[in-house]
């Protein structure tokens, strides 16, 4: 057997080997709700934080390549990289994962080192 955290409950096993090599161990693996509303509500938040996290990275992946090619000192690259950078802080203001004022303010730290750029 496995070195872990298992045991037999009620003809379940229970298993929660790989929940000690995890940092955040998700709430399905500690925690298995009874009722029947509780587990569809929490089949619906592991998917929709697999979304949430999907668009947080490719916005983070946008603002890197724009960061890049600033540094880089490519101006045409670095403006492409800029309208792909905010139309992803639009599309993640848009499904709620950030909140408007933060992607206006990252919107405009991006315009000024454009604009700092281009002089």
């Amino acid at each position: 057997m496995t070195n872990g955290i298992f045991f037999v409950l009620n003809n379940i096993f229970y298993d929660f080997t790989q929940v000690k090599r995890k940092r955040y161990p998700n709430s399905r693996d500690l925690i298995m709700p009874q009722i029947k509303s509780a587990k569809k509500r929490l089949k619906q938040n592991e998917a929709a934080q697999k979304r949430n996290s999907a668009k947080k990275s490719r916005m983070r992946t946008t603002r890197r390549k724009f960061h890049e090619a600033v540094e880089a000192g490519e101006l045409e690259a670095a403006k492409t990289a800029y309208a792909d950078f905010c139309s992803s802080l639009d599309k993640a203001v848009k499904h709620k994962i950030i909140k408007r004022n933060t992607a206006v303010r990252s919107k405009h730290r991006g315009a000024e080192k454009l604009r700092a750029m281009g002089e």
